[in-house]
């Protein structure tokens, strides 16, 4: 993993790893970070991701609900960014649907 992310993730800073790994558009990064997060963190960290980052969110996410056996903490990192960017979702809906159609199609 990139030495600079270590010093975010062991500092409990997800949110600044999270969005240094959107920087490198690393899949295995991105993961790796998501699934660092404390479950009483998910909130707060889905709520600082800024919503140009929500289709390679969800595509890491719809990629880790159907290769991880962490089903419950992925769906509550779904759940935490749909409720804090809600409307945002609502108004680009069109363009997002191909980002949600993995998540609502539930093949998990």
């Amino acid at each position: 993993m990139f030495l600079y992310l270590v010093v975010p993730l062991s500092e409990d800073q997800h949110h600044r790893a999270l969005l240094l790994s959107f920087r490198l558009n690393e899949d295995s990064v991105i993961k790796h970070c998501i699934m660092s997060a404390k479950p009483t963190d998910i909130p707060d960290v889905a709520s600082s991701i800024p919503f140009r980052y929500f289709q390679r969110l969800m595509e890491a996410l719809s990629n880790l609900l159907e290769n991880s056996p962490y089903l419950e903490f992925i769906l509550r990192w779904c759940q935490e960014f749909c409720k804090a960017h809600g409307h945002s979702i609502q108004e680009n809906s069109r363009t997002l649907h191909p980002s949600l159609r993995p998540v609502e199609q539930g093949n998990y």
